[in-house]
């Protein structure tokens, strides 16, 4: 199929002209929910070109059927409509039209197979955890717990939602209860978390309306986490960078670490801390030095106490309305450790040195030991002060060429 040849170009995306059942119905005993549009729409649209991954139904018993009729889609559940039972049906952006105009807004609509809908709900934004951004796309899941011990049973239902671009979600209607919320960030669009994707999870009892949710989607398994990489940043500092974030209430002291010689010598360590401590840390000591010179400047200046005191410039409102401009509340779990060594325990250069991390502690709790031998480098050679600085040296003027030349008066040779 192809747009029909001649008259005006169509850049409007299809519309979304009516959905049966209409949203808050009640006792729907169809077959499908249908979307109708003012256009007819591409079979091969979304992430798949096959309409899958467009449509979303909650609580979900697998992915949808869904069913092309030029005009109108309609979607039904893998196996049957759950009786007395509250949906979310969820068209996500992505539908095309012959023109390929694809539409860029999420709708969704709740309807019931039975005579009421549940006023619960939850509300929620999924963040990048380490990366410190929102997540759109993110998958979440909700399942009702049913006993103390257990989260999920083979007959639980699942409640899903997609994030927006905003990486917000809404999961319900729901009844009031005890949910575990699960939410991570899919990059193959696949629906399921595989193995590496980011993660978290959360229990929420919805006793009111709707709870708001803060989701920190990190890099958890039940693997401690190991030194990925080891180098000197001085004489007297290691970076160390982990595979995995480390957790960050979990206490980092010099005694989970060992820094030893190729010779067998363990070399002290001052402190240990993660990479956003010791940068602040840093910047504290030069904010520090400057003021200091600044006091002492301004106490030789005695002209200075006369001058008024200059105007603080004015700050610029932040941009909360961006999506960039979102933040998660934690920042970011630290992947990164600085150790600091003792001043009688500097690093020889050219010399092999073995780093040992003991009883780190990532996200989920799990402690992990680890190893990393890396070389210092060779030293930087001193200046050479046998050679002179040619830009330095001083060209005597040649006056010889702006004298005039002599010349004899009068008889004789010159």
């Amino acid at each position: 199929m192809a747009p029909v040849p001649g008259g005006p170009e169509d850049h409007t995306p299809p519309k979304l002209v009516r959905v049966t059942p209409d949203t808050n119905a009640v006792n729907f005993h169809g077959d499908a929910v249908d979307f109708r549009f003012d256009d007819v729409v591409s079979d091969r649209s979304g992430p798949t070109q096959d309409l899958n991954g467009l449509f979303l139904i909650s609580p979900s018993d697998g992915a949808p059927r869904i069913n092309w009729h030029r005009d109108h889609i309609d979607v039904r559940p893998r196996g049957r409509w759950r009786p007395n039972t509250a949906y979310r049906v969820t068209m996500l952006p992505g539908l095309a039209d012959l023109s390929n105009n694809i539409t860029k807004y999420t709708y969704s609509f709740v309807f019931s197979t039975g005579p009421t809908i549940p006023p619960f709900g939850i509300l929620g934004r999924v963040f990048d955890w380490s990366a410190q951004r929102i997540a759109p796309n993110a998958m979440v899941e909700a399942i009702r717990r049913i006993d103390s011990t257990a989260t999920q049973r083979a007959d639980s239902i699942v409640y899903v939602d997609v994030a927006d671009s905003t990486g917000q979600f809404q999961l319900g209607p729901l009844d009031s209860g005890t949910y575990a919320v699960v939410a991570y960030i899919d990059p193959n669009r696949n629906g399921k978390r595989d193995v590496g994707e980011l993660w978290d999870s959360t229990l929420v009892h919805v006793t009111t309306t709707q709870p708001y949710l803060e989701m920190l989607a990190a890099h958890r398994d039940t693997v401690g986490p190991s030194i990925a990489s080891a180098e000197e940043t001085d004489s007297v500092t290691i970076r160390l960078t982990f595979d995995k974030p480390l957790s960050p209430d979990a206490p980092i002291t010099p005694s989970h670490f060992r820094v030893v010689r190729g010779d067998s010598v363990p070399l002290t360590i001052a402190s240990a801390q993660t990479l956003a401590a010791y940068e602040a840390a840093v910047e504290k000591a030069k904010a520090d030095s400057a003021a200091r010179a600044d006091s002492l400047a301004a106490l030789r200046d005695t002209t200075a106490r006369r001058r008024p005191a200059p105007r603080p410039a004015p700050s610029a409102a932040a941009d909360t309305t961006s999506p960039s401009a979102l933040k998660p509340s934690r920042p970011a779990p630290p992947l990164d450790v600085v150790l600091q060594l003792a001043p009688d325990s500097k690093l020889p250069p050219l010399t092999q040195i073995r780093v040992t991390a003991t009883d780190l502690v990532n996200l989920l709790g799990y402690k992990g030991t680890s190893m990393r031998v890396f070389a210092t480098p060779k030293p930087a050679p001193p200046p050479d002060t046998t050679k002179s600085d040619t830009s330095k040296v001083r060209v005597p003027h040649d006056t010889s060429a702006a004298r005039p030349p002599l010349t004899r008066t009068g008889g004789g040779r010159p």
